[in-house]
């Protein structure tokens, strides 16, 4: 009688632990799969080799307790959603992760059977409470037109500035910061007079415009408003433009082997050091080195 109880009482214990573990997909792939039979989204979930917050921002501590181990987190999760698990050695995540542009983690990335992410958060927490409102969240922008139903409104006509403007909005939501050509489009179909609002200046300039393009030369009509952006904007806000007009017109330059573009990149790199002119000419000559 006694091993009986013994047994029983080992027996659920061993169920409790079983049911609040999350239920992970053995790959990226069967996790598609079976999002794609059940209609659930994929939670992949991106860590470090040895599950430690790296290259958080500033002002954000990491936490190596998790609320992601919370009874009621994980069955909100398990209920609602298909995990995958895995670290940055995974070479099946490394084009998510370039695509969405994430630099911190633990990343949680929301994906669609297709493999398009719609959501997504990054670092640790010990407050269940978080981990629940981030499924709450993850969960409403899946019900929202997904990038590729977005992508089509855009094909049906390419000049019509609202629809480009949904298409880089959602770009830009799940952190994809390369919109320079779909910005060149947007800034050619605008009117002269836009060029005169601040607000249309800096949408097109934090898209990322090649620096040899149409629409980084339609930005600077109005030179004056322009550069007053660099005087008024936030630093980190000011730094990021810098950094996607560089990439994006280095990037683009080495995939067309455009020389042309590589110097207009390069050089305007080298203007960002307005009072270094040494540093400058070598951040010049690195970019080009790099082409």
């Amino acid at each position: 009688m006694k091993f009986t109880l013994v047994f029983a009482f080992s027996f659920l214990t061993s169920c409790i632990s079983f049911a609040q573990e999350l239920n992970v997909s053995k790959t990226l792939q069967s996790a598609l799969n079976q999002s794609a039979k059940t209609n659930k989204p994929v939670l992949l979930i991106i860590n470090t080799p040895n599950n430690k917050v790296v290259n958080m921002p500033s002002g954000v501590e990491g936490n190596f307790k998790s609320g992601l181990d919370d009874k009621q987190v994980i069955k909100k999760i398990n209920d609602n959603l298909i995990v995958y698990k895995t670290t940055l050695v995974d070479t099946s995540t490394r084009s998510i992760i370039r695509l969405a542009n994430i630099k911190y983690f633990p990343a949680y990335i929301f994906l669609r059977e297709s493999k398009e992410i719609f959501f997504t958060e990054f670092a640790n927490s010990n407050d269940p409470k978080r981990y629940l409102s981030m499924v709450d969240n993850a969960l409403a922008a899946f019900k929202e037109k997904s990038i590729a139903e977005i992508e089509k409104d855009y094909e049906a006509d390419k000049t019509n500035v609202i629809a480009i403007k949904k298409l880089i909005d959602a770009r830009k939501k799940i952190g994809i910061t390369n919109n320079a050509d779909l910005i060149e489009q947007y800034a050619s179909n605008l009117k002269i007079g836009d060029f005169n609002n601040y607000e249309n200046v800096l949408y097109i300039l934090e898209a990322g415009p090649h620096a040899d393009g149409v629409a980084y030369r339609l930005a600077y009509t109005n030179r004056k408003l322009a550069d007053s952006l660099y005087r008024t904007e936030p630093l980190q806000r000011r730094l990021a433009i810098n950094r996607a007009i560089i990439s994006n017109t280095m990037t683009a330059a080495a995939k067309a082997k455009n020389v042309n573009k590589a110097i207009a990149g390069a050089n305007f790199e080298r203007t960002t050091w307005t009072k270094d002119y040494r540093e400058g000419n070598r951040s010049y000559n690195n970019q080009m080195l790099w082409y």
